[in-house]
């Protein structure tokens, strides 16, 4: 994840700062499913359910970097971004 963030144009710290959030996020639903008592299945189900939204978004590189890259606050016009002679960030035409 953290190197579609990187293709992106996300900074390194930044994409530290969303990823320790992201596990903060994790490890408290984790820790509610404990502390109610949800059945094991059922933590198990989330954990395939969250492995395939991760293949799918991230199955197509091109797409994923391009819906990553809006997401970024500064969405500035950046031409390091869209060098054509590297395909990893060639923006998407619509």
């Amino acid at each position: 994840m953290h190197h579609l963030l990187l293709d992106a144009g996300f900074t390194p710290t930044s994409i530290a700062i969303a990823m320790m959030f992201l596990s903060l996020v994790i490890g408290v639903v984790a820790a509610l499913a404990v502390k109610y008592d949800v059945p094991g299945t059922w933590v198990v189900i989330a954990y395939f359910v969250l492995i395939g939204l991760y293949w799918w978004f991230s199955a197509n590189r091109q797409r994923a970097v391009a819906q990553l890259r809006s997401l970024r606050m500064d969405n500035k016009a950046d031409p390091s971004l869209s060098d054509e002679s590297n395909p990893s960030t060639t923006r998407l035409k619509y």
